[in-house]
């Protein structure tokens, strides 16, 4: 409590979790820290650790409360008669707990709640997919327009759902001190996400992908929006293939206005996109979306562009022979634009169809990674998740060397590539340059910035 104290505007006590209820402790803890705090005493039904009878908790219950908490968390399923018994002694958080999953009708849960006539509404559902997610927390936005909601969705599929807490109007949102599956830490919302600056106002973006944990695109740009002063804010969505229709409907709804889309979903996006940018339709991949005014969602792809900024920091690649290991939406991407920049492209995979199909796309060389045995080049770039996809002996001395995962930076493909003298292009510039060009496209800078 006291590190995160300044960073919060009140406490939950998860009394259940003690293992000696000491009462006059506890008020001096009260006495402490002055700010709201909810007392929760929950049983094991519904996660917690109280052990004890119904009647036993509801006993000690009524004895917590000549402390004066500010709240009390009391279980929906709870005897109404004991609603009814605490009401002038606190305000109530009545909560729905579900383990398991989110169900697609939470009307019912809401009505058994608003018999008991409580203060605000909690409801905390674990989502199997990102889209029970958005079910949940758009179910709350619609609820909180006349009563105070709380909306957790838990989880990493609900990650995004507790940093955009204050855009759907939930009445609070919990944090712990440390990341966890579960839930973000106090840390995260205020540094990386400005949660106390968002509100219903709040622009939204965010990354879509399978998958997206690792990322580190939410620090960058949240850390651009907060250099500039902006209200918004971009958070990571997990989202396979055949979620893409809903999700994309999900965000339209809520007013997302841009998204970026990382592996698998570069390629596979594009046939549920308004328009597409002519160049992205060529390279038939897609890595931004705008959302416009007139309701159309338009893909745009800043891959290639971006790396080929990020390679001519040290390289103008005119006239050089550039392999690229990979075949998929970025490989693509990138191979477009080196062309377009008059260079020689050969497309390595180790499905040589999708290499086939890259080069006849673009009228440029392909095969597989076998080939590298006989081939010479002056830009090698591994466009693949695999840290080291090739022999290190097809890393030949003193030529241009790329990868373009971030996580890749000391891999042993890069290392045995430092070791042979190879000048080394750094990924991340790439990803930060492109991410600068989605700035862009999302209007949030001019082009000469």
């Amino acid at each position: 409590m006291r590190e995160v104290d300044p960073l919060v505007d009140g406490f939950e006590l998860r009394i259940d979790h003690l293992e000696t209820i000491d009462i006059p402790k506890l008020g001096s803890l009260l006495k402490s820290y002055p700010k709201p705090t909810i007392f929760t005493l929950r049983k094991l039904a519904h996660g917690g650790k109280f052990t004890g009878s119904e009647k036993s908790r509801q006993a000690l219950i009524l004895k917590l409360m000549e402390l004066k908490p500010e709240y009390l968390d009391l279980e929906y399923d709870t005897d109404p008669s004991f609603f009814l018994m605490l009401r002038d002694k606190t305000k109530i958080i009545c909560s729905y707990h579900n383990f398991e999953k989110t169900p697609e009708d939470l009307e019912p849960i809401f009505k058994k709640m608003k018999e008991r006539q409580p203060f605000a509404y909690k409801f905390a559902t674990e989502p199997l997919s990102t889209e029970d997610a958005f079910r949940l927390v758009t179910f709350a936005k619609e609820k909180s327009k006349r009563e105070k909601i709380i909306a957790i969705a838990m989880g990493e599929n609900g990650t995004f759902s507790r940093v955009l807490g204050p855009v759907f109007g939930s009445f609070l949102q919990y944090g712990g001190n440390v990341d966890i599956a579960s839930q973000l830490s106090i840390f995260a919302m205020h540094y990386f996400y400005s949660y106390k600056q968002l509100n219903e106002k709040t622009n939204l973006y965010g990354l879509i992908g399978d998958p997206v944990n690792r990322s580190r695109s939410f620090f960058t740009h949240n850390l651009f929006f907060k250099k500039k002063g902006l209200n918004a804010v971009y958070v990571k969505m997990k989202c396979s293939p055949k979620e893409i229709p809903n999700l994309l409907a999900y965000t339209k709804t809520v007013g997302f206005k841009g998204l970026s889309v990382t592996m698998p979903l570069k390629e596979a996006i594009l046939d549920f996109l308004d328009e597409i940018e002519p160049d992205a339709k060529l390279i038939g991949a897609v890595n931004t979306l705008v959302f416009s005014p007139r309701g159309k969602i338009i893909g745009h792809n800043t891959d290639g562009l971006g790396a080929a900024l990020a390679i001519e920091q040290s390289l103008q690649v005119a006239g050089k022979r550039a392999i690229l290991l990979g075949a998929g939406g970025a490989a693509r991407a990138i191979g477009f634009e080196l062309k377009k920049r008059g260079a020689e492209v050969t497309f390595l995979n180790r499905n040589k169809e999708r290499a086939k199909r890259a080069g006849e796309d673009f009228s440029t060389n392909w095969g597989d990674f076998a080939d590298m045995e006989k081939l010479d080049y002056d830009l090698l770039i591994n466009c693949t998740p695999n840290p080291h996809p090739i022999s290190t002996d097809f890393i030949l001395p003193n030529r241009f060397i790329m990868d373009i995962t971030q996580a890749h930076r000391k891999s042993s493909f890069i290392l045995s590539a430092k070791e042979r003298g190879c000048k080394v292009i750094s990924g991340f510039a790439m990803f930060l340059l492109q991410a600068r060009l989605q700035h862009y496209l999302w209007k949030l800078i001019p082009i000469q910035s």
